[in-house]
């Protein structure tokens, strides 16, 4: 009898680090399927308010608003139109946007997002390595409608149709020079929350935004460009102007991945399609309270020519998303807006 208990208790020592074992290697196997990224599904920001000013012998443009019969348009502004300001405000331009949901991207022009929202989970925070992703395409962007807001400080927001929220939006704008030579153009991004000084969660949420200024189009008139109102179905236009490139702002660069890594690819899978995060304008001094993303310059405009009148004229596209690798972008910050200022200059200059 003792020598069966002495067996059973033997066994039993045997198979505790056995069955110890097992359980490690199918937590590995099951915790090994996922990321440690975000690419939130939950968060969805509620408004954006857009200004632009403009310094020296420049003046900047959102283009000519009909509002007709039917619906109102935003065509490129004619070289006598009166849109040709200092100071121009989204709102005077747009009456209303949909609701922004967070994509990736690692140059700005393509942007990517998880084909089955439902492959992310844990509060936003993780992503199953094996989810596929796709493209964002012109159909993903969140809606922008045209038309003067009742409030120009201030957009309404579209409510909540599936159909109104995007993962982008484009604005189109033009910016023209009286400077009879050619001229670097820097600009001064900053970005605010647009609720109050004292909301953290928007504080913080604010740090997942990128503005990526995109060079399309220059010479002596305003060529014709597409924003999120005039956008067709295809892939996102990713021509930018020879001899120039995208720069992208932001208050931080810091994304989920060690590495510093976001979406740069369709792929089968989401852990293919992670590479390397591109470099932002990031806020002056990486402070905690810097609001400004540090000057930098983002297009050279062509010089006017005196003798006909002609401006020199750079037309650009101004592509806002939230970033999903961001760490700041997780399911507890959501329902945020912000305030996106521009400031546009000739000379480069210095401090927030």
């Amino acid at each position: 009898m003792k020598t069966n208990e002495k067996k059973n208790t033997s066994a039993k020592k045997k198979l505790i680090p056995a069955v110890a074992m097992l359980t490690t290697s199918a937590v590995m196997l099951s915790t090994a399927t996922y990321a440690w990224f975000t690419l939130n599904r939950e968060v969805e920001v509620k408004g954006l308010q857009m200004s632009a000013t403009a310094s020296n012998s420049l003046e900047i443009s959102l283009g000519d608003l009909s509002t007709g019969e039917g619906a109102a348009t935003i065509t490129n502004p004619a070289d006598g139109s009166a849109t040709w300001s200092r100071v121009i405000t989204v709102g005077e331009y747009y009456n209303s946007v949909g609701k922004l949901k967070p994509a990736s991207s690692a140059n700005g022009l393509n942007l990517f997002k998880i084909d089955d929202e439902s492959n992310i989970y844990a509060g936003g925070t993780k992503v199953k390595d094996d989810a596929t992703v796709v493209a964002v395409e012109n159909k993903n962007t969140a809606t922008l409608t045209p038309g003067k807001a009742t409030d120009v400080e201030k957009l309404t927001q579209i409510e909540p149709e599936n159909k109104d929220k995007g993962y982008f939006i484009d604005v189109p704008m033009w910016i023209r020079t009286s400077a009879k030579e050619e001229s670097e153009v820097y600009c001064t991004v900053t970005i605010t929350d647009g609720n109050s000084a004292t909301d953290v969660a928007g504080d913080e949420l604010m740090k997942a935004v990128r503005v990526a200024i995109i060079p399309k189009e220059d010479g002596d008139t305003a060529k014709v460009l597409s924003g999120s109102s005039s956008l067709t179905t295809g892939a996102l236009d990713a021509t930018v102007e020879a001899g120039e490139s995208v720069n992208i702002f932001g208050l931080d660069s810091k994304t989920y991945d060690a590495d510093s890594k976001v979406l740069a690819g369709a792929a089968d899978t989401y852990e293919q399609a992670s590479k390397s995060a591109p470099t932002i304008v990031k806020a002056n001094g990486d402070a905690d309270k810097a609001i400004t993303a540090a000057n930098t310059a983002v297009f050279t405009l062509p010089a006017a020519d005196a003798d006909s009148g002609k401006y020199g004229v750079e037309g650009f596209i101004v592509r806002v998303w939230l970033e999903g690798e961001s760490q700041s972008c997780y399911d507890l910050t959501a329902s945020q807006d912000w305030n996106i200022n521009f400031n546009f200059s000739l000379d480069k200059r210095t401090g927030v």
